[in-house]
């Protein structure tokens, strides 16, 4: 083994001053790690309060179509029903009243026919 680097008394503290070097440059990098999530996570928490607004925005809007097709099955319905009120009253009703009354008798002072 050759001679340790100037400065250092043996390999064994030379080795030592490496591994607290690694050491030293795994805890800033760590750190630089940390940092960098932390501000991904800010990032992300203000992404995610702008999402769940924009989802409570959508759920109102389908809310509201909700009711409004509610509203026109309703009123399509009632119309439905008006129409065929309608027509039974213009077309069967009177055709059915017609069918019940008794056939017309000839007036008293006509004439049968010969």
């Amino acid at each position: 083994m050759g001679a340790p680097p100037p400065g250092v008394k043996n390999e064994e503290e030379g080795a030592v001053r490496a591994q607290d070097q690694i050491d030293t440059r795994a805890i800033e990098l760590a750190q630089q790690a940390l940092s960098r999530i932390d501000g991904h996570e800010k990032i992300c928490s203000q992404n995610q309060a702008a999402l769940i607004a924009r989802l409570a925005e959508i759920k109102s809007s389908i809310a509201g179509l909700y009711n409004r097709f509610w509203l026109a099955a309703v009123s399509l319905i009632g119309l439905l029903v008006c129409v065929i009120g309608w027509l039974l009253a213009v077309y069967v009703l009177p055709a059915r009243a017609e069918a019940a009354l008794p056939p017309p008798s000839p007036p008293p002072h006509a004439e049968p026919w010969s």
